[in-house]
């Protein structure tokens, strides 16, 4: 790992032990860098958060929903090992999150290339199921399920085999705040406004359905290569509450019954994770 520059961020040693280096990442919640865990002398991802609220200020690993995500082990998803909020300077507090590195693109980076095979977005359908399957098991609801969250990477260099883990599941509910749309500053909605499920967008309650939804507006995208609901965050998250999305004509029958049950505006009417596949 080379050597930060002097005066950056990478200078940081978090909690006392999370020695910051380059930035790996950058959306709307903050900074992604690779680390180096001194006290168990392994390479980590380290997310600093970047507008935290007053309740994340003090997040701490102990805390009830913090230790019910670091808990959470799945092949399928990547594992959050720690979280806290470096005072080292009391005027800026910052709220990190620790997680499993991941050598290897996100999706959203993946879909710059265009659409995907039948195949390969299948294989990223079960993965990513299953992995919503467990954490929904938990009672946990992941609440931002979107390219930029599902990292792409192989076993033993599998060329014949696409796989995905998600991430950042649960940052919301530990940041007790609204996420925003990439780009946006107003912080309308729970959720990245072009993958919120038609409940998110009207401010309502929500459970597993919701990512459902949000995964199959995810497929959607994979198999066209472009987003279902472009445009502004206000805009974009509106427009599901007006039409269903636009599935592609020729699309396989399965597929199609598929997607327009996941992306059912009836929360009831979409299947579970495990249905699903």
């Amino acid at each position: 790992m080379s050597e930060p520059a002097a005066g950056t961020a990478a200078d940081l040693v978090l909690g006392g032990r999370y020695r910051l280096g380059e930035p790996i990442g950058q959306g709307a919640i903050g900074t992604v860098h690779r680390a180096h865990d001194e006290s168990l002398g392994r390479d980590v991802a380290v997310k600093i958060l970047a507008r935290p609220t007053a309740r994340a200020r003090e997040v701490r690993a102990d805390d009830e929903e913090v230790r019910l995500l670091t808990h959470l082990n799945h092949h399928n998803l990547v594992t959050l090992l720690d979280a806290g909020t470096d005072l080292s300077d009391p005027d800026r507090p910052q709220v990190y999150l620790v997680m499993e590195l991941i050598d290897g693109p996100d999706l959203k980076s993946r879909l710059v290339d265009g659409a995907m095979t039948l195949r390969d977005v299948a294989q990223i359908g079960v993965d990513l199921a299953e992995g919503l399957d467990y954490v929904h098991d938990h009672g946990v609801i992941h609440r931002d399920v979107k390219p930029a969250n599902i990292m792409m990477f192989d076993y033993s260099n599998d060329t014949d085999r696409v796989r995905a883990k998600l991430t950042d599941f649960g940052i919301a509910t530990v940041m007790e705040a609204p996420l925003i749309g990439d780009g946006a500053d107003d912080g309308s909605f729970a959720g990245t406004a072009a993958y919120v499920s038609p409940e998110q967008a009207m401010g309502k309650p929500i459970g597993p359905p919701s990512d459902i939804y949000s995964l199959g507006l995810v497929l959607l995208e994979c198999l066209t290569g472009t987003l279902a609901y472009p445009g502004p965050p206000l805009q974009a998250a509106l427009a599901r509450l007006m039409h269903a999305p636009e599935l592609p004509p020729g699309l396989d029958p399965q597929w199609t019954r598929l997607l327009e049950a996941m992306t059912a505006t009836d929360p009831a009417a979409r299947p579970t994770a495990t249905v699903s596949w």
